[in-house]
């Protein structure tokens, strides 16, 4: 289940958990205790495993896979470093990965490398998976610290500029 080129399926919305949850009977969930407490009651099925996620520590992402009990999904909900031990739990057991971004924007979810933090080296970079199903759920972002949002918002502008002005580049060169 290598990261493909392709698009996810990116579902836009309130109430979403209410008509995608069914579908995750059987699965992983990596997330932290606040993620958590706001969609725990919206999903109709409990975790084969609930792992309150402990960074991008190489020791824990080691340890943590091969103490995973057998599930057909990776569901994630969180901010960044959930949604990134996410992917690293769904490329290392193969299995389709259902992420819920907790914040507006969150930069993990738009990108598959993640960075292991590793004693030795510092940071390196991994390529991972791509999730199957991306759910940006209104209902769940609006239970997030507004500082969280509003910080967000900035984040999001400054990357849409920034693809903004290299396609312009890039127009203005083939039009030459």
């Amino acid at each position: 289940m290598a990261l493909a080129s392709r698009q996810p399926d990116a579902r836009y919305g309130r109430n979403l958990l209410a008509e995608f949850g069914p579908r995750y009977r059987s699965y992983i969930a990596i997330t932290s205790p606040r993620a958590w407490k706001v969609v725990e009651h919206r999903l109709p099925y409990r975790p084969a495993h609930r792992e309150f996620h402990q960074g991008m520590g190489e020791r824990y992402l080691e340890a943590l896979t091969p103490r995973l009990p057998n599930a057909e999904y990776i569901l994630v909900v969180g901010g960044g470093n959930a949604l990134d031990v996410g992917k690293y739990v769904a490329w290392k057991l193969n299995r389709p990965l259902m992420m819920i971004p907790t914040i507006i924007s969150t930069g993990s979810v738009f990108q598959s490398p993640i960075a292991i933090r590793c004693a030795k080296i510092g940071d390196f970079q991994r390529e991972t998976v791509a999730p199957e199903v991306l759910l940006f759920d209104a209902d769940v972002i609006r239970q997030a610290p507004p500082r969280l949002n509003y910080a967000s918002m900035g984040e999001c502008v400054c990357q849409l500029a920034a693809i903004g002005a290299w396609n312009r580049s890039d127009r203005r060169r083939t039009a030459r």
